[in-house]
């Protein structure tokens, strides 16, 4: 019994090693891909379904990002569904970008004009969600990709957060902690 708790307390000494600076803000909002944990703000709800490392040489990934890739670094998708939640046009925001645990920014990689999986905001009626329903982002992901290009040794630095800014400076965003 005492080597169990021996092992545990070194476990848990172990685990709170480099858990980041205990001044840094702690992000607030739900963890991703929870069905119940949604970010609402301008009449638009946002639910990030997934966040995960891409890897170009599988073809669904190749397909999203398909440029250069700096050997230090690795390419991060946030796969986002946002829906107009009011009775009146609504565009969901263009500003997002990603944090480190010590607020380090990371900003999405610009993806080609014709990428059919990019999250790219326009007006939506009440009711209508980004992707649209049965386009390619739909059928593939379930969702709109943002893809990040983020050093490996920053990736390291959790939680991860992703930012959405309003675009009006008097309305507040919201933030989605990450699970990678």
């Amino acid at each position: 019994m005492r080597a169990v708790l021996t092992l545990a307390l070194m476990f848990a000494a172990i685990g709170g090693i480099g858990c980041g600076n205990d001044d840094a803000e702690v992000a607030e909002g739900p963890i991703e891909a929870l069905e119940t944990n949604v970010v609402a703000f301008g009449g638009v709800e946002y639910r990030v379904i997934l966040f995960r490392q891409m890897n170009p040489r599988n073809p669904p990934d190749k397909a999203v990002y398909d440029g250069p890739l700096p050997a230090d670094q690795g390419l991060y998708a946030a796969f986002v569904v946002a829906c107009n939640a009011s009775d009146g046009e609504q565009i969901p925001t263009k500003r997002i970008h990603l944090e480190d645990a010590f607020g380090e920014i990371f900003r999405p990689i610009e993806l080609e004009e014709d990428n059919p999986f990019a999250y790219r905001p326009r007006p939506l009626e009440p009711g209508e969600c980004l992707p649209d329903e049965g386009s390619a982002a739909d059928r593939t992901f379930s969702a709109a990709v943002v893809v990040f290009r983020v050093p490996f040794e920053d990736i390291r630095e959790r939680p991860m957060i992703l930012a959405l800014d309003a675009t009006d400076a008097d309305v507040p965003g919201a933030r989605v902690e990450l699970d990678l």
